[in-house]
């Protein structure tokens, strides 16, 4: 049976969270999604952590991203949003109806 020492155990370790020497990346979003996110306690510890696995790290390669994230969610949101008015107005609508001017079957 063959020993695993300390040492490939640490290099193995340290690989997969890109913090050795030799898996440093510059792909920001590569790493993240190798690390499985980024976790931040305060708004600098994901620029941080970034710094310590990208070589060539620039603060702008973690904005660039969460911008566009952000974006892309507010769009969600807004459209959730509009959709949950829309509902309101239709259930107010109906509301609204006499029980006789109420639809009561969508097919003739």
């Amino acid at each position: 049976m063959e020993r695993i020492c300390l040492d490939k155990i640490n290099h193995f370790v340290l690989s997969k969270q890109h913090l050795a020497a030799t898996t440093k990346s510059d792909d920001v979003v590569q790493i993240v999604r190798d690390v499985a996110g980024l976790h931040a306690t305060i708004s600098t510890t994901p620029y941080l952590s970034l710094h310590a696995r990208s070589p060539c790290f620039e603060r702008t390669d973690l904005d660039k991203p969460l911008v566009k994230l952000f974006f892309l969610e507010k769009i969600g949101q807004d459209a959730l949003d509009e959709v949950y008015a829309s509902a309101q107005r239709l259930g107010k609508f109906i509301a609204d109806q006499s029980p006789d001017q109420r639809v009561t079957r969508w097919f003739p």
